[in-house]
């Protein structure tokens, strides 16, 4: 059967060091769970692919634009970022000023 996209494989890959089995760890680093594989021999770890991707969308940003839809200022959020915090047409976020430069958006 297909897997789903960002659904964990049911089995853990090789270590890529010494290639005996790995196990699925979650490690809370600052505000996210971050899943990764530890070899159960070598102690090799290994970020889970999808959150790998949240590490580099967290080091380096996002660019995306702003847009007018009629009358309203529209920010488009790029599927990758929508698909992660799971937001939809009717989700309420919160912007807050952290600079003059420079806002945070709270979902």
């Amino acid at each position: 059967m297909p897997s789903k996209k960002g659904a964990i494989a049911q089995s853990s890959p090789a270590c890529l060091s010494c290639g005996n089995a790995t196990k699925l760890i979650s490690e809370k680093k600052g505000e996210f769970e971050i899943r990764s594989y530890v070899c159960k021999k070598c102690g090799w770890k290994m970020t889970h692919p999808d959150d790998a991707k949240l590490i580099l969308m967290r080091q380096s940003g996002v660019k995306t634009s702003i847009g007018k839809l009629g009358r309203q200022t529209i920010l488009r959020i790029p599927a990758s970022i929508r698909e992660m915090y799971k937001l939809d047409s009717v989700r309420e976020v919160t912007l807050k000023p952290i600079s003059r430069n420079k806002f945070e958006i709270g979902v």
